[in-house]
């Protein structure tokens, strides 16, 4: 996941994102304390009115508007390099996490499609929550029972 200069691999990302859904335990280590896990997922810039609405967590940009409201609200970063782009995205009040890494710099408009049908779908299928009618996506190409495998 590109970003500042940092790059790490899909397992990498797949590990820390089960960390974030396992209160800050990896396996039977502690990465985090609760606390600093709540504080990622906390509004850190509410106070800063030349933010306007954005929010920003630690290292999240924090995300209730677009629809998202409906499933708690979504956590996002990414990141791009020359070469690369990802993106990173979490509903942390369904354990529900998405990473995209391209080999492409300009696959950002790509991964925003793809990461909004796939987590509107899988959130569906686990949940049984339907996306709001204000996401502005195109239509997916699968269904919820795509996922069953």
């Amino acid at each position: 996941l590109p970003a500042g200069g940092i790059y790490s691999t899909s397992e990498d990302m797949a590990n820390f994102c089960m960390m974030l859904f396992n209160n800050g335990m990896y396996g039977q280590n502690r990465i985090l304390s609760e606390r600093s896990l709540n504080e990622m997922f906390t509004v850190q810039n509410k106070y800063n009115t030349y933010d306007l609405s954005f929010k920003q967590g630690l290292i999240w940009a924090l995300y209730g508007f677009g629809g998202w409201d409906f499933a708690g609200g979504i956590a996002m970063h990414n990141g791009a390099t020359y070469t690369f782009n990802a993106q990173f995205s979490v509903l942390p009040e369904h354990k529900l996490g998405l990473i995209f890494m391209t080999n492409t710099n300009t696959g950002e408009e790509l991964l925003d499609i793809l990461n909004h049908q796939i987590l509107t779908k899988v959130l569906e299928f686990k949940t049984g929550i339907s996306k709001a009618k204000s996401i502005k996506i195109p239509p997916a190409e699968f269904k919820a029972e795509d996922f069953k495998k």
